[in-house]
């Protein structure tokens, strides 16, 4: 084959791409790659969240939480007045500050509701059922907070490696971390 043929047929492949051959662009579409990760991002999310709430509410109704270094219920109700003066808790006060925000509905409701037979914790009266809401209010934000994380992770490696897969096998790795779970119960 002579030269001009061969230019006369790489010049007719670069027109049909060019002139709209739609098979050759669906395969590099950016929507469809964008629909692909939302796609995986969203079943990771799904999966790790999942994960996150098995067992949420093993120990409940209890007034103390079953776990020693969680900050749910009344240590963070005793840490609210702290939130925004000297700080000497052993965490830092972002996870307050969250539970803070979403604790304080509950609190301005229960407030106008006062119980009998509660205990007094910093300037609330509250019992058992009361402490028990918000201990899992607090375990459902750890829960959110962890799928948020491993949504992060799984991010980051796609910018890193720019490959869905190694995102998702990065997503993964923590989603099923033992230990990742264990914490996103705190």
């Amino acid at each position: 084959m002579g030269i001009r043929k061969r230019k006369k047929r790489r010049l007719q492949k670069d027109s049909s791409y060019v002139c709209g051959n739609i098979s050759a662009l669906s395969a590099k579409s950016p929507t469809r790659s964008w629909r692909k990760t939302s796609f995986i991002a969203a079943l990771l999310f799904a999966i790790s969240l999942s994960l996150n709430c098995i067992g949420l509410s093993w120990g409940q109704p209890g007034a103390i939480s079953w776990e020693p270094d969680s900050i749910a219920g009344t240590r963070t109700i005793y840490h609210i007045p702290n939130l925004f003066g000297k700080w000497h808790y052993k965490y830092p006060r972002l996870h307050f500050l969250i539970n803070a925000a979403v604790y304080k509905p509950f609190l301005d409701y229960w407030r106008n509701r006062p119980v009998a037979g509660g205990h007094r914790i910093g300037t609330e009266v509250l019992n058992t059922e009361r402490i028990s809401t918000l201990i899992m209010v607090s375990r459902i934000i750890s829960a959110l907070m962890g799928a948020g994380t491993t949504m992060a992770v799984f991010f980051a490696a796609k910018v890193l490696f720019g490959d869905d897969v190694a995102a998702l096998f990065s997503g993964l790795v923590l989603a099923l971390s033992v230990i990742f779970v264990r914490y996103n119960h705190l």
